[in-house]
């Protein structure tokens, strides 16, 4: 995991070089959203405009694309996978790449928060779009991580609620 930490903000640094516009999703999202979860592979939303110009980027940073797209039938996207070899690593750093084809994911894109992230910001998909895209695939792991997003997103509201009522 400290090693997928690392290779996470050597791509974020690289995103925020480019001016791609992206959003962070998975199980990255899920855990910067407060969630203890664990993953092996980095997910990004990524504007379908901007992808083509992200792949270029990703292969200068050492990153080899698979030729093929993968498609997902449940909920019709669309996944470029990356893949890189890390030192002194014995597994393969997966990068995968979610083109914000659909209506509904680009607003996903437009709408993620901008949490602070290592001097700059880090667009991150909202904890109610996530389950969203989670409820599509609905893997055992996405319906832990619904589960987690779901208490995780309570607090604030609880939160907002409380400061409506006492005038903060």
């Amino acid at each position: 995991m400290q090693n997928l930490i690392g290779q996470f903000n050597d791509v974020v640094r690289v995103l925020q070089r480019s001016k791609v516009r992206y959003a962070v999703v998975g199980g990255v999202a899920v855990a910067i959203h407060g969630g203890v979860r664990t993953t092996k592979d980095i997910d990004l939303l990524v504007h379908p405009d901007d992808v083509e110009k992200l792949v270029v980027l990703l292969k200068a940073d050492g990153y080899v694309a698979n030729p093929r797209s993968i498609v997902f039938r449940s909920s019709g996207m669309t996944m470029r996978r990356l893949w890189k070899r890390v030192q002194d690593q014995e597994d393969l750093l997966m990068l995968d790449l979610l083109p914000a084809e659909q209506p509904m994911h680009r607003r996903m894109l437009q709408k993620a928060v901008q949490l602070p992230w290592g001097g700059g910001q880090l667009p991150v998909v909202r904890p109610a779009d996530l389950i969203t895209m989670k409820q599509a695939r609905l893997s055992k792991t996405d319906q832990v991580d619904i589960q987690v997003l779901k208490r995780e997103t309570k607090p604030t509201a609880n939160a907002r609620r409380t400061r409506r009522a006492t005038g903060q």
